[in-house]
């Protein structure tokens, strides 16, 4: 089952073993988005089967478009290395950090794409919080997960993006 809102920037997915919610922009608030969580676990605890949850998972996925560019790491602190001479115009970087205060694990990615603007340099930024193969979960202690989950990728994505990029933001 998939449930659109009016504009379609909101979708809910459900079926016995997955409950997702994609949000496109625009982005309103943290507080709008745990809001249809919390609508959306409602719907999908009716049709679910809780011994077939297999990953809880908060992600994040920034689109940022940035103009040409010399160092990438003027703008990310995590960037392609290698201890060698090679052309490249696309990559994918990333690692998986465990998160023992926040229960889980956390996938950083960063990629690029091609834009269909000419001198546009975009980046995919990904921040993926999860566990795998969950023991139950009460709802009380999902929800303080969840909170948990977004506080650890806030965090993170502060991190990882440098101060040029965040004055890039700002403006």
């Amino acid at each position: 089952m998939q449930f659109y809102n009016s504009d379609k920037s909101s979708l809910i997915q459900l079926d016995e073993e997955l409950f997702t919610i994609n949000q496109l922009k625009p982005y309103k608030s943290w507080d709008d988005y745990y809001d249809k969580i919390k609508y959306g676990y409602d719907k999908f605890k009716r049709i679910a089967d809780y011994n077939k949850i297999t990953r809880i998972g908060l992600q994040y996925i920034n689109i940022i478009d940035l103009g040409k560019i010399e160092n990438l790491e003027e703008y990310f602190n995590i960037y392609p290395q290698t201890n060698y001479e090679i052309d490249y115009d696309r990559f994918v970087v990333g690692v998986v950090s465990p998160q023992t205060e926040a229960n889980g694990d956390l996938r950083i990615e960063i990629s690029t794409q091609r834009a269909e603007e000419p001198n546009i340099n975009r980046f995919i930024l990904s921040l993926d919080h999860f566990i795998n193969k969950p023991d139950f979960i009460e709802d009380k202690s999902l929800f303080k997960w969840i909170e948990e989950s977004h506080t650890t990728i806030e965090n993170n994505f502060l991190s990882i993006i440098t101060d040029k990029l965040k004055t890039h933001f700002n403006n």
